[in-house]
């Protein structure tokens, strides 16, 4: 690593003090060699970095394959339970609708029965009266 000086050196001004500056400030006095060795351990030091992530990222790939591989297991026996209860609850819903469909029957025979019965009555009240107009009616054509 270079010093302290050294680097400061690189950007020196170039005019003198009193005066306006030749060319404002300088550029690096020495940009090859030393350019390269202030960066070489800063090169160094991201290669340890990226052989460290690529061992971690390596070691976790195992580990990931084997959370994908039990959520994918997981969500399989998700999806068989909803199947499972999906039929379970289609089978209730069709007995259910069944079940009011033979109430709903039941009911309309029952009024059905209920209604014959009062037409029946009605009939038997009105018969006498109805035979005897009809009879009143022959009679007076005869």
């Amino acid at each position: 690593m270079p010093a302290l000086s050294d680097l400061l050196n690189r950007f020196r001004r170039l005019g003198a003090p009193p005066g306006p500056p030749a060319a404002g400030l300088g550029v690096p006095a020495r940009a090859g060699a030393s350019i390269a060795a202030e960066l070489l351990p800063v090169f160094v030091a991201v290669d340890v970095v990226e052989n460290e992530a690529r061992a971690i990222r390596d070691a976790a790939e195992p580990a990931a394959r084997e959370l994908v591989a039990a959520a994918r297991e997981e969500a399989a026996r998700i999806r068989a339970d909803a199947a499972r209860r999906a039929e379970h609850e289609r089978a209730a819903a069709v007995a259910a609708c069944e079940a009011d469909a033979r109430d709903e029957l039941t009911r309309i025979a029952r009024d059905a029965d209920a209604e014959a019965a009062r037409i029946l009555s009605t009939a038997a009240a009105r018969r006498s009266e109805l035979v005897a107009r009809v009879v009143d009616h022959v009679r007076g054509a005869a």
